[in-house]
């Protein structure tokens, strides 16, 4: 009987055991991945049912090869899911268009741009930007307008902006208006007028031979202290919003969910 480790077709005599550890040249099994990325076998499974994993190749019934990226791969949904938000709809999405679940690894490799704003590698112009994006020339043009989607370089979008665009059709799915989905912009730009006021107080008056050194370090040192804040104070936001909707719900001033609103005395 042939080893279930073995491909297909290979003799037992010119076959040398694995040393204890050490990887198959034909990739990771189940248990070796789990191992090295701590995920569970189901959450695996889901991921590659959703598309952002590639299927593994099998060898038989009960054995199947995970590609070696697979362990990065599997960080860089992480990655996107805690720092990008990004659902499991958004990376499908995104996987269907570009047809590859590799692409999340450029994705990684380009949130810290997208934190900071500098330019990913990869540049469309207007008529790929909408071939990729599914939109119209007039939904474009409105979410340059309106700042929903902000070009690092005018007449050029990179994967921050596709990624942007995606997020937006979600939300118009969802029933956002412009009007709230424009908040966004509106209050960033007042609070970055305000933030640059802080910083011109704080940075050095003369340019420095390390001064773009300086500059991307401070850029990041204060995206990560705006990221941490304004999360942490919304989801003090968010909790307090929870706690009202509870009290309201016990008291019957809004219904559960399915359910009818209580009654006050005397009424049916």
């Amino acid at each position: 009987m042939s080893s279930p480790d073995r491909a297909p077709g290979l003799k037992e005599a010119g076959t040398k055991k694995r040393p204890p550890g050490e990887p198959s040249p034909r990739g990771l099994r189940m248990r070796e991945l789990e191992h090295l990325t701590g995920e569970s076998r189901a959450t695996i499974l889901y991921w590659i049912s959703q598309g952002i994993l590639p299927p593994p190749v099998k060898t038989s019934r009960n054995m199947a090869w995970y590609d070696f990226r697979y362990p990065k791969l599997i960080d860089a949904i992480r990655t996107c899911q805690r720092d990008h938000n990004s659902s499991i709809a958004d990376l499908r999405a995104l996987v269907e268009q570009r047809g590859d679940p590799f692409i999340l690894l450029e994705l990684q490799e380009n949130f810290r741009n997208f934190l900071l704003g500098f330019p990913g590698r990869r540049s469309l112009d207007r008529s790929e930007f909408l071939r990729v994006t599914g939109w119209t020339e007039g939904e474009l043009d409105e979410a340059l307008e309106s700042d929903l989607v902000l070009p690092v370089e005018e007449g050029r979008f990179d994967e921050n902006d596709v990624h942007a665009a995606f997020k937006i059709q979600e939300l118009r799915r969802e029933g956002w208006s412009l009007e709230d989905l424009t908040f966004y912009p509106r209050e960033a730009r007042h609070f970055a007028d305000r933030e640059m006021e802080v910083l011109r107080r704080n940075w050095p008056r003369t340019l420095s031979q390390d001064w773009d050194k300086r500059r991307r370090e401070a850029i990041r040192e204060t995206t990560l202290a705006r990221q941490y804040i304004f999360s942490r104070i919304f989801l003090r936001a968010f909790r307090r919003w929870e706690a009202e909707r509870q009290k309201e719900t016990s008291e019957g001033a809004i219904p559960p969910e399915g359910g009818k609103r209580k009654g006050r005395r005397g009424e049916p």
